[in-house]
């Protein structure tokens, strides 16, 4: 028999890829307490930042607003205010949608506080979210070196609160924090420079940055520790660029339609402590625009997930090196490849499978799939989507 357990859970931040062995007595439960932690193959699912739908929650209410997003594709969404409800009621209409928050945006100021963080840290504990941070540090006109500073002081002290919490603080940059510092350095570089490293991560919002004056894809090759969330929106083309933070709100157009390079950070994102890409609309027309982005960037993403060079050569690269490295386990290895639910709707784990054929040295794969069986040989993912019937017994070598 071969039966080594090797542990492959993709898409989610906390995903782990790992090794162990075992021998044909050996439980499951017992190889897992010796598996070698890899890291995640794939770790940048997508989410939406419910802003996006500001009006339609205003005009429509939250469940037919929930509702329409859960509709466009959307399992996971970052939060930013409560649209009139309680945070009880909210959290349920959330659970009745079948939406899960990730992230929420709230107030630097109470959350540098010793005393005024409890409150929305107990807030980021009652949704579940891992992250917790602030999209506009508040400044008197123009952002200059002193608010910079300030910045500083209150991002380190916010950092401090949530990690005490079991928490992740984040800022996200909103372009005025792109201006010249310096004649070599701007005044993001500074914040960047004298924040607590594992405290204080940021969220990158490609499109501000951009209108910044700043390169998102360099942001993230210069800094692939720092950032552990993007906002993915694009610019229309011939946008004004300054260090404002402001711009019309139909400057904002569907992913892929404007000048920021989006192709660019998707796959600069994957080599850097990213965790979710979450799309944000600023337009008027986020019914369009927001399914249209997701469209684009699913056409982005899904060539590595599905395609033979993505997440398939990536699982093959780690059964090849556990084998090379311990080459008297092979006959008794066995790779089981967990799939998560935050790639819903970009991922077929039946694609994967098919490009790992012949890549595993040997070694059997086994998918461990969060389905309901229909049938024989169906399966619907999570009970949600319609049955796949092309599942059943079979041995990829």
């Amino acid at each position: 028999m071969r039966l080594v357990q090797s542990l492959l859970v993709v898409a989610v931040a906390s995903a782990l890829v790992g090794l162990g062995t075992m021998t044909p007595e050996t439980s499951v439960a017992a190889a897992g307490a010796g598996l070698v932690q890899q890291g995640p193959l794939y770790k940048n699912p997508i989410a939406l930042q419910l802003y996006s739908f500001r009006d339609s929650f205003k005009a429509n209410g939250v469940p037919a607003t929930l509702a329409k997003i859960k509709g466009m594709g959307f399992t996971h969404v970052e939060l930013a205010g409560t649209y009139g409800l309680t945070r009880e009621q909210f959290k349920a209409e959330l659970g009745k949608a079948g939406l899960t928050p990730v992230s929420m945006h709230t107030d630097i100021k109470l959350l540098a506080s010793p005393t005024d963080s409890a409150k929305l840290l107990d807030d980021a504990k009652f949704y579940g979210v891992q992250y917790i941070g602030n999209a506009w540090f508040p400044h008197e006109g123009t952002f200059d070196e002193a608010d910079a500073k300030a910045a500083i002081a209150a991002f380190n002290a916010a950092g401090k609160h949530a990690a005490a919490a079991g928490l992740q603080f984040f800022y996200h940059p909103h372009g005025f924090e792109f201006a010249p510092g310096t004649a070599t350095r701007t005044l993001f570089d500074m914040v960047l420079a004298q924040t607590d490293p594992k405290a204080v991560k940021f969220e990158l919002d490609i499109f501000w940055a951009h209108h910044g004056s700043a390169d998102p894809v360099a942001l993230l090759k210069a800094h692939p520790d720092r950032f552990v969330l993007t906002h993915m929106k694009d610019m229309k083309p011939g946008t004004k660029k300054d260090w404002t933070g402001h711009a019309p709100d139909d400057t904002s157009v569907a992913l892929g339609s404007g000048e920021v390079n989006v192709k660019g950070v998707v796959d600069a994102a994957r080599g850097t402590s990213v965790q979710w890409h979450i799309i944000e609309e600023e337009s008027p027309e986020p019914d369009k625009n927001v399914p249209a982005g997701l469209a684009y960037l699913k056409s982005k993403v899904m060539p590595v997930i599905e395609g033979p060079d993505g997440l398939a050569a990536d699982c093959a690269r780690v059964i090849t090196e556990h084998t090379e490295r311990h080459p008297d386990q092979v006959d008794r290895t066995l790779a089981l490849i967990g799939r998560a639910g935050a790639v819903y709707p970009f991922f077929r784990s039946s694609a994967l499978l098919r490009h790992l054929d012949g890549h595993t040295r040997n070694v059997p794969v086994v998918l461990l799939y969060p389905g309901e069986r229909r049938g024989p040989t169906s399966l619907s993912f999570m009970g949600i989507l319609e049955p796949d019937s092309d599942y059943r017994p079979r041995i990829y070598p």
